[in-house]
């Protein structure tokens, strides 16, 4: 930082170099900072002493690296903040795995959705289902099918570290088996098959916490 004293002028360069390993909070005040200190904006600082000095500045330089789009920062700083919010609501905290990606802050942004209770809509199209009885087949075979698939655990993963969420639920309405005719010969053949659903676009599959089953034909 640089402060004339005579003219009432001054400049400062910020650096930040962020450490090899940190917790994702650690790094969410930074990259908030960076993704709005943009040119057009002003930067205001405050000098404690016998007097008090303000003194405020234009931003000439976006504080971004120069390889980052313009709305980068902004993303990563949501991204850290997600995981940062999850190891809070669940107590557990580890530093932010060095593969840490965008994909991982969807899971960790559902994840919080779930805690909170809420029904969380799965991108999933299509699913598949192990079959080992020919009645189960048939029963696939019939045309539209709702079901739900409960889980003991429901665990997100961040590189080595696995958050278990509790107990939830999957609902899925399905519209069209796709691949019956093989599944059927796979049955006869070997005893099981692996039938691929395609899910009614109209009622994405869900997911939430909890062992309560909804009431037959209720989706909320």
């Amino acid at each position: 930082m640089r402060y004339d004293r005579r003219r009432g002028a001054w400049s400062q360069t910020l650096s930040f170099a962020p450490p090899e390993v940190a917790l994702p909070q650690e790094m969410v005040p930074f990259l908030r900072f960076i993704s709005r200190a943009l040119p057009g904006q002003s930067m205001e600082l405050t000098v404690h002493g016998p007097t008090v000095t303000q003194l405020t500045a234009p931003i000439n330089r976006a504080a971004v690296p120069d390889s980052w789009d313009s709305h980068e920062a902004g993303i990563w700083a949501d991204a850290f903040d997600h995981l940062a919010t999850l190891q809070r609501m669940t107590g557990h905290f580890f530093p932010t795995p060095p593969d840490y990606n965008l994909k991982d802050a969807r899971d960790a942004q559902t994840a919080i959705s779930l805690l909170r209770g809420e029904k969380v809509d799965m991108p999933n199209t299509v699913v598949s289902l192990g079959v080992d009885r020919r009645e189960a087949l048939d029963q696939v075979s019939g045309g539209r099918l709702a079901f739900a698939a409960k889980y003991q655990a429901m665990v997100v993963t961040f590189g080595q570290h696995q958050i278990d969420l509790g107990p939830g639920i999957e609902l899925m309405t399905i519209d069209k088996v796709l691949n019956m005719r093989e599944a059927r010969r796979a049955l006869e053949s070997d005893g099981h098959a692996t039938v691929r659903l395609r899910i009614d676009r109209t009622q994405p599959a869900q997911r939430y916490l909890g062992t309560d089953l909804p009431h037959p034909d209720t989706r909320t």
